[in-house]
């Protein structure tokens, strides 16, 4: 949706509208919601980093939005130009999101079904007409079991989650490198040598 508003706004700016303008067409052709919020209060002069909802304010998406749009006052960059390459950034980040959740669906659903097999063994025990809870409870090499059984699960559980937290980590509020790199290449648009478009980029990311 952020990369969809981003688009209307390039949209808009590419007819010769002024931002303040564009942002309030872009406004009134929103659903209601924290992007037509958004949308009214920069149209109004807000930072879009400080403008709208909080739960909007600060995220990656609307960071690099206020980049771009800095980086084209400061250095002349085409903003529609600038703004429709960072839509297909965003959008094209979703997706990779997307494929990753995908992607990891199957091992997520494999490592809740390990944390349950302990149990339901335990079950099918007693339904057998074992005890084997009372073997884990009340004798000495039933305790050790069970100590070792627990440590092994949760050393499973640990070892699953880490695997997948650094194959498809959570989202950061960091602006992502491909979006940096647009941000740099429509600095370099405007005519300025590639350490001055760094510098611009880098500048404008720290405003926020």
């Amino acid at each position: 949706e952020v990369a969809r508003m981003i688009e209307q706004l390039a949209t808009v700016i590419s007819t010769g509208s002024s931002q303040r303008s564009a942002w309030r067409a872009v406004a009134g052709s929103l659903p209601e919601g924290e992007l037509a919020e958004l949308a009214r209060a920069v149209a109004a002069g807000a930072d879009p980093r400080r403008a709208g909802p909080s739960r909007l304010a600060g995220t990656e998406m609307i960071g690099s939005l206020s980049a771009a749009l800095t980086v084209c006052e400061r250095t002349g960059a085409p903003t529609a130009g600038v703004l429709q390459n960072l839509a297909d950034a965003l959008r094209d980040l979703h997706d990779a999101s997307l494929a990753r959740r995908t992607a990891f669906a199957g091992p997520r659903s494999t490592a809740r079904i390990l944390l349950v097999l302990p149990l339901a063994g335990l079950a099918l025990g007693m339904l057998l007409g074992g005890d084997p809870l009372r073997l884990l409870i009340s004798t000495p090499i039933g305790n050790l079991l069970a100590a070792v059984g627990a440590a092994a699960t949760v050393i499973g559980w640990w070892w699953m989650r880490r695997l997948i937290r650094r194959a498809d980590p959570p989202a950061s509020r960091q602006v992502d490198p491909s979006v940096l790199l647009e941000l740099i290449a429509g600095a370099l648009e405007s005519g300025l040598p590639l350490a001055r478009a760094v510098a611009a980029v880098a500048e404008a990311l720290d405003a926020g």
